[in-house]
């Protein structure tokens, strides 16, 4: 038991606790009326999530919470598992960080089977080291298992206004990506851009925390009718407090720690949400067959989709202020290709080569995991918690 602790310790600490208080002061009475009923709301999402994830789940956490201040360690428990939202660690591949003992709720005089250190035992919930893929309800063969999840936030104006800049942007930048004309949409609209500061979120909301979200990720919808992008600023501004502030201080020379600020980072967060609107995302293959980007790359979508819109973000921004590097825009060109082409071998060969441990990045992993940087933060939501006692 002293061993788990000290690993539910070390796991629980990579996350900065945040506590995010939004203000309210611009909504009226009737507003904050309303403005609770919708976390209520979310919290029948959370509950639907928590069935997504595993049949058993919803029964599990409430024992765990029942239990929480009973030991430290069933604090701790409730404490990991209130992050992952099930009992396997987001960061750690789905690792199982409980095991069916860790809900035992009886002892019994006689057991079925011997335990070492318990006489008997009966279990709330019995569950499986590896997590399962349909919730033990979906169909196994259902390849679309969509998630439930909800974002509850205050709007800022006058953010939002800062950011027209680039959502009007994207049709210009569509056309001048560093990829053939042939592969170039001519359906690219304005993205509307909103930037909320977080009140509350719910549901597939699990380990680490957006900071964006750019909308739909269907690719017909897409083409149709373009994307809409959320950037939650409030979590921005606690990442770059917490993570990358600290990783700077560890890692960037003294000379350079002056342009370590937060409004280049965030910047750089409004490109890479751009830019997933733009490329490709339908697609006609070498032999004429209509299809898209997700369906041909199938397990290297998510990864290479990732690596273009940060270095098609980065190409972005030098392109609005004319001043494009050529590595950049080989980068952009290389990626946006194989997107284009649906070319999933060379989509790994591109994601293999470019996956190497080198020793600058090395060097500065180590000096990270000395000062012991979070690796993440999991939000606290007193305000909301607040509104929902007044319903």
């Amino acid at each position: 038991m002293e061993s788990q602790s000290l690993t539910l310790q070390k796991q629980i600490s990579r996350y900065a606790p945040i506590h995010l208080e939004p203000e309210l002061t611009t909504l009226s009475e009737g507003d904050k009326e309303a403005l609770g009923y919708i976390l209520k709301a979310s919290i029948v999402i959370d509950d639907i999530f928590y069935e997504q994830v595993w049949n058993s789940n919803r029964m599990l956490r409430d024992w765990l919470k029942t239990h929480s201040d009973y030991s430290s360690f069933d604090n701790l428990k409730w404490a990991y598992y209130s992050i992952n939202k099930s009992p396997w660690s987001c960061l750690d591949e789905n690792k199982a960080f409980l095991s069916t003992a860790d809900s035992a709720v009886k002892l019994l005089t006689d057991a079925t089977k011997p335990i070492s250190g318990w006489k008997g035992v009966e279990y709330r919930a019995a569950f499986p080291q590896d997590k399962p893929g349909g919730a033990n309800f979906y169909p196994p063969d259902m390849n679309k298992m969509a998630t439930f999840e909800a974002f509850i936030g205050i709007r800022d104006d006058v953010a939002t206004s800062q950011l027209k800049l680039f959502g009007g942007q994207l049709e210009d930048l569509e056309k001048n990506l560093p990829m053939d004309n042939i592969y170039k949409s001519d359906n690219v609209s304005a993205a509307p851009i909103r930037v909320m500061n977080l009140l509350y979120n719910s549901g597939d909301v699990k380990g680490p925390q957006t900071i964006a979200f750019n909308l739909p990720n269907d690719e017909r919808i897409v083409n149709e009718r373009g994307t809409s992008m959320v950037m939650l600023k409030n979590i921005s501004e606690a990442k770059f407090k917490l993570i990358v502030k600290p990783i700077a201080d560890a890692c960037i020379r003294e000379e350079q720690k002056d342009y370590v600020d937060f409004e280049p980072y965030y910047t750089h967060i409004v490109c890479h949400e751009c830019c997933h609107g733009i490329g490709p995302h339908s697609i006609i293959l070498p032999s004429g067959k209509k299809s898209t980007v997700r369906l041909e790359l199938l397990e290297f979508h998510s990864a290479l989709e990732e690596a273009k819109a940060d270095i098609v973000g980065l190409w972005a921004l030098n392109f609005l202020i004319n001043k494009v590097e050529d590595a950049v825009e080989s980068l952009s060109r290389e990626i946006l290709t194989i997107q284009a082409k649906g070319d999933k071998p060379a989509a790994q060969a591109l994601l293999q080569s470019r996956a190497t441990m080198t020793q600058p990045l090395r060097v500065a992993l180590e000096k990270i995991e000395h000062v012991q940087v979070p690796v993440d933060i999991a939000p606290m939501f007193g305000m909301a918690n607040k509104l929902l006692a007044n319903i």
